[in-house]
């Protein structure tokens, strides 16, 4: 009976979907991934400086209104998700073979994390931007007042999204 292999001898291969994509491709997609990630990335810190220091007053007004609340939201979880791809295939563990990966750097732990940045960020982003939308369809077709969409809208957005 032959010895079991330990975790260091495994090598784990991981298929392409694409047999017929050259090298240059799949560096190109890379590097394509990382500078929409950052691009993203600088979007979000962007709007969250808005939102949160770029105002005269210091007691800030902008953190009072809804349609601020939830970009500030949308912003924590594109951040998130961006994070994640940014880092690519970096976290991938390192003892992982396939031809055309590049400096990955990282092990289990790492592509864990990054699975769960980029999942967290995307249901929340996708929950913030259902919430934007009906802010808006709210506000401006129906004309609700902002204590209205406070209690109606934005408590139970809140409460469903940070209870997932």
């Amino acid at each position: 009976m032959a010895a079991a292999a330990s975790p260091s001898d495994i090598i784990i291969i991981v298929p392409s979907g694409r047999d017929d994509m050259t090298r240059n491709e799949y560096l190109t997609i890379q590097f394509l991934q990382k500078l929409s990630a950052f691009l993203s990335l600088a979007g979000s810190l962007f709007i969250v400086w808005q939102v949160l220091f770029n105002d005269d007053n210091p007691r800030n007004p902008k953190i009072s209104n809804i349609y601020h609340r939830i970009m500030l939201v949308l912003s924590f979880f594109d951040i998130l998700s961006s994070a994640g791809l940014f880092a690519g295939n970096w976290a991938i563990p390192e003892d992982t073979a396939y031809e055309y990966i590049q400096d990955n750097i990282g092990n289990t732990a790492t592509c864990d994390a990054q699975g769960f940045a980029i999942l967290l960020g995307w249901l929340g982003t996708v929950s913030s931007n259902l919430a934007l939308s009906l802010y808006f369809i709210l506000r401006v077709k129906y004309n609700w007042s902002n204590d209205t969409l406070k209690k109606r809208l934005e408590r139970p957005y809140h409460f469903v999204l940070f209870l997932f």
